[in-house]
């Protein structure tokens, strides 16, 4: 080993063409279906435990892209998921309260899925429609006479029986000691102070079927009335910029502009929509997710995974993107048809 008296400059060259980042450092990218969670998005999770809260748990229709996220997360700790749904199909669960009796609206239902941000949906007249007409802010037609209209953040079915709103009046609130909804009460923390306040119980299905409260807000329908904390108590702002389950929606238009009685009830009307499975057709929305990481400018990855996304289209649309890109490797599955109870 040669020693110098003065400090010098060593140049070494390494191909790197045929190097792949070890998997626990690599990032990757799957586009899929899941039972819940933001829609068209590219969402970035980290372990098996993030995934399961924000997308949902496997069910015969979307275990195996489940599975093939999960298996990645096994070794690596950093993947982009993109889930698809059809526009046209996929429905958000919703409810309908009406000011004057608190009763169940579901005569439409939100035809539009939320993209999992309130930012770019949190217009009524951008979800609502019926027979391709949109509903304006007076929530015409059967919503007409809802004062609020809370729906599932993200769109899918499982808003009809997983998510339950509950919602104390400032009436109800009154005499809520000497009733049945005595529970309520011990979780409510500030009481509502006048007509136009009451509470939002968000309540989430647990494994046993019972459910739990999640979240509560203290709401008004007044605009920018604030709590002794400053905090903005209007029912659209609060709950569309905290809550993690639903979105709320004030008809400024209904005869009664605040619920009237208290109700507890499901949302309804969530559907998960028709979707190409990647394998047996053309996957024309699985295409469509992978594009979204066309450019390389944005996101870092180095894996594109195919795993279910088996059909050819599909598998050619993964090779354009890392061809385009110049920056990954795609990794493709044979269809399960090719493997599975063949002889």
């Amino acid at each position: 080993m040669a020693f110098y008296l003065s400090p010098q400059i060593a140049v070494v060259e390494r191909d790197l063409s045929n190097y792949v980042a070890g998997i626990s450092t690599s990032i990757g990218v799957y586009v899929g279906r899941a039972t819940k969670g933001p829609v068209w998005q590219k969402t970035n999770v980290t372990n098996e435990r993030s995934f399961t809260d924000l997308f949902g748990t496997p069910t015969e229709s979307t275990y195996e892209d489940f599975f093939t996220v999960t298996s990645f997360l096994t070794y690596g700790n950093s993947l982009y998921f993109t889930r698809v749904v059809d526009k046209t199909a996929a429905k958000n669960s919703y409810i309908g309260i009406e000011g004057s009796s608190a009763a169940l609206s579901a005569a439409a239902s939100p035809s539009q899925p939320l993209s999992g941000t309130y930012i770019e949906y949190h217009n009524a007249e951008e979800i609502f429609n019926s027979g391709g007409t949109i509903y304006s802010q007076s929530f015409s037609g059967s919503l007409s006479a809802s004062s609020i209209v809370f729906a599932a953040k993200y769109p899918g079915a499982y808003g009809n029986d997983d998510i339950k709103v509950a919602v104390v009046n400032y009436a109800t609130y009154q005499n809520i000691a000497s009733t049945t909804l005595s529970g309520y009460a011990t979780n409510i923390d500030d009481a509502p102070e006048s007509s136009d306040e009451f509470i939002v119980f968000v309540l989430v299905k647990n494994p046993d079927a019972t459910y739990s409260i999640a979240e509560t807000f203290k709401c008004s329908t007044t605009e920018n009335k604030k709590d002794s904390f400053g905090t903005n108590m209007y029912v659209e702002t609060l709950i569309n910029t905290s809550s993690q389950y639903i979105l709320a929606f004030h008809n400024t238009s209904a005869s009664y502009l605040y619920p009237k009685s208290f109700i507890e009830t499901s949302l309804t009307g969530g559907h998960d929509g028709a979707d190409n499975d990647g394998a047996t057709d053309s996957g024309s929305l699985r295409q469509t997710g992978y594009s979204l990481y066309a450019n390389p400018e944005e996101i870092d990855v180095n894996i594109i995974i195919g795993g279910a996304n088996t059909a050819t289209a599909v598998a050619s649309a993964i090779i354009s993107l890392c061809e385009s890109r110049k920056d990954c490797i795609g990794v493709l599955d044979v269809p399960k048809s090719d493997v599975v109870n063949v002889s």
